[in-house]
């Protein structure tokens, strides 16, 4: 926002007094000063207004009132600073000015020596001085010299000797033999010398006969008084000082060039001493974090106005010479006033314009991008290399883990995948209500078509154990909950799968949260993450209902993609006569056929026993039947948009929801096969025309199996307990 006051701070929810009155800032030598000082406190607080910094001339008058008045009168030229405060006894506001006196003009001004009257150092060999005269006469410079002292330490050094003269109200300019074109065009000097080979921080000493009569920059002081800056003398000043004082110059931006080769004091030209008007119309445009522009209406004057000078939060800033500049070097979210006054040639300053306030952008929120992911599928099991990484604003760190927790009816028992996990120990200190943090990479999705978020979790111990949630965030500084569980979810690891087509064409950071209940047995814990951005693989979970006849050792059965067989069973020697059994058969999209057999050539309906079978989609019937003869074939289709799916069908299987899972598919020498609740498991490795390429037994839960005899493509995995069939389709890289 931009508001017309001083200052826009608080303090403890308390509002800073300010000034509303704009300083007096210019008078000629012998006339009466006055400014009368006016303030407002937002909550209409008791104020007290100080004068920290007055010239000895002035007189200060606190009216207590929230007023004050400054009076008095000085014959001397020159500028005087003044700093006023104004507190409510918790906050507090200052006002800084300056007042320059002018000499009373008429044309007869003359000084009683030469003086330096301009500086330049800027880029490169930009080096230059310009010395003036207005004694009232032409001045003989075979007497005078240039020396320096060398990083304001030491001696004088450099000597360099002047010669010719200079005429009255006339300058003499030295630079640099390496200065740009632009300054050489000026010079009456172009030379080498040291004395011109000076740094910021180099004090340059004017003298007559060796003894020094004029300095710029503080002698044996190694600070920077003009570095890339150019200085030129205030009209004000027209005699030399052995003693530097700032209060003496005006700084421009380096390699200003535009004052060189001629110089004025004030009443040298006639007398001039009409300040400008008041600039007004003050506008702010373009806040940055850290820079604004300002621009005004422009001044007049009687002759002509020079130029602007800004003040930025009462102290001056910088001058322009157009209506307008850049206000840089701010820091973000912060409050500043500016005003501007006006100048002309001859030294006169009009008061400062109202203040205008603006308060300096906030940087906008980004992503603490540690690392960052543009392959996809990305995979982490905590097995080796872990990139996520610990929050820094939450309670306490998850840890890495192999084996039980260390606790008691609580966490895994096991890693879902591998040897390791990683989890939140809820175990004192880390409860009551304590929050554990851990970050992702960096996902970048821009320029992904789909994309998905899986992972396996664990939550066993009390029912009060606490929540687990599952943010994302596209700023680093919004998040929001994609997922979340809370209290005991049993002794297993669950599956879980999270859509993020929300956040396609963007980058984007996840996090786990744990937040600890009320008690120890609170573990929890997250193995087995992968983003992928492939199509899902759309599968279907049939079931097959066979009621035998009395002969069931006569009855098998097979499901067959082309000449693949993909799932099979019989014959079922070891089952009762007229016995049911239902096998349950993953398969992926796509189309079959499901041919059942009867060795007898019978059936198993209906003339030894009433068998039937019924292969069905959830409540969709595929196949049914009895009567067959030797056997009989149904061709049939399953997946979305296939004949024999409908809309209100859902892709699912209890195997999946029991921890069946295949990794990593690819593969290259190893596949992992984890069978969750099936028992007694062979698997079965076949190629697309249907050659069984590998075959064997599974171990309980978890399996590797060696692919490295394998060539390179895909093939069909077929996993079979007595009961149910699971089949996946694999690559082998």
């Amino acid at each position: 926002y931009v508001c017309e006051i001083y200052s826009c701070s608080t303090s403890g929810g308390n509002n800073a007094p300010y000034f509303t009155s704009s300083p007096v800032t210019t008078i000629s030598a012998g006339s009466n000063y006055s400014y009368s000082i006016t303030t407002t406190d937002p909550e209409g607080d008791n104020v007290n207004i100080t004068a920290s910094t007055l010239p000895n001339w002035m007189s200060f008058t606190d009216n207590g009132n929230g007023s004050a008045t400054i009076t008095g009168s000085t014959q001397t030229a020159g500028d005087y600073s003044v700093t006023l405060n104004v507190s409510d006894g918790s906050a507090s506001n200052s006002q800084n000015f300056t007042v320059s006196v002018t000499s009373s003009g008429g044309g007869t001004e003359t000084a009683s020596e030469l003086i330096f009257s301009e500086y330049i150092e800027g880029s490169s060999y930009n080096k230059g001085l310009e010395i003036a005269n207005f004694t009232g006469s032409s001045v003989d410079l075979s007497s005078y010299s240039i020396m320096k002292q060398t990083n304001g330490a030491g001696s004088w050094t450099g000597e360099l000797s002047l010669s010719g003269s200079i005429a009255n109200e006339d300058v003499y300019v030295v630079v640099n033999s390496n200065a740009t074109s632009a300054m050489q065009a000026e010079a009456d000097l172009i030379t080498n010398n040291s004395a011109l080979s000076f740094n910021g921080n180099d004090p340059i000493g004017l003298f007559k006969n060796g003894q020094l009569i004029d300095v710029i920059g503080t002698y044996n002081s190694s600070s920077s008084f003009g570095q890339n800056t150019t200085l030129v003398r205030k009209e004000t000043i027209s005699e030399p000082n052995a003693t530097y004082s700032t209060s003496e110059w005006d700084g421009y931006t380096s390699d200003t060039f535009s004052f060189l080769g001629s110089h004025t004091i004030a009443g040298s030209g006639g007398g001039d001493s009409e300040a400008p008007s008041t600039p007004s119309n003050i506008q702010i445009s373009n806040v940055t974090e850290t820079s604004f522009d300002v621009s005004w209406d422009a001044s007049t004057d009687n002759v002509g106005v020079d130029q602007y000078a800004i003040y930025l939060d009462g102290s001056f800033y910088a001058n322009s010479s157009s209506t307008s500049a850049t206000i840089n070097g701010l820091s973000s979210s912060t409050n500043y006033v500016v005003s501007i006054s006006a100048q002309d040639a001859a030294g006169n300053e009009s008061s400062q314009s109202s203040n205008v306030g603006v308060t300096t952008s906030t940087p906008a929120p980004s992503l603490d991008c540690q690392s960052s992911i543009n392959s996809f599928p990305y995979q982490q099991g905590f097995e080796g290399a872990n990139d996520w990484f610990q929050s820094t604003t939450d309670d306490f760190d998850w840890a890495l883990n192999s084996g039980g927790t260390g606790s008691s009816n609580t966490g895994p028992s096991s890693a879902y995948e591998g040897n390791y996990y990683f989890y939140v120990e809820a175990s004192s200190p880390n409860y009551s209500f304590k929050t554990a943090t851990i970050e992702s990479p960096c996902f970048e999705l821009n320029n992904e078509n789909q994309a998905s978020f899986n992972f396996n979790y664990h939550m066993y111990g009390a029912s009060t154990m606490g929540s687990l949630t599952l943010e994302v965030t596209t700023d680093g500084d919004t998040w929001n909950a994609l997922w979340t569980k809370s209290g005991n979810q049993g002794t297993s690891w669950l599956a879980e799968n999270i859509d993020l087509s929300a956040y396609l064409g963007e980058t984007i950071k996840l996090r786990f949260v744990g937040q600890t209940g009320d008690t120890w047995q609170g573990d929890m814990a997250i193995d087995n993450l992968e983003l992928s951005t492939a199509q899902p693989a759309v599968e279907t979970t049939l079931n097959l209902s066979l009621t035998f006849d009395n002969y069931p050792e006569e009855t098998t059965w097979e499901i067959a993609d082309g000449s693949t067989v993909i799932a099979e069973g019989g014959p079922y020697g070891n089952y009762a006569d007229g016995s049911t059994i239902n096998v349950s058969i993953t398969v992926p999209e796509g189309c079959y056929d499901f041919k059942i057999y009867d060795s007898y050539g019978d059936g198993i309906c209906c003339s030894y026993g009433s068998g039937s079978y019924t292969l069905s989609n959830g409540n969709n019937v595929i196949a049914s039947g009895g009567g067959f003869g030797s056997g009989e074939s149904t061709n049939f289709c399953v997946g979305n948009n296939l004949r024999s799916v409908t809309s209100t069908e859902r892709i699912s299987s209890e195997i999946e929801s029991a921890g069946f899972n295949v990794y990593p598919n690819p593969a290259i020498s190893e596949l992992e096969i984890f069978t969750g609740k099936m028992e007694a498991t062979a698997y079965k490795i076949i190629s697309l025309s249907g050659k069984i390429e590998q075959s064997g037994n599974l171990n309980a839960k978890s399996s590797t199996i060696d692919v490295t005899n394998l060539e390179s493509g895909l093939y069909v995995l077929k996993v079979m307990d007595s009961e149910n069939v699971v089949v996946r389709k694999i690559m082998v890289k």
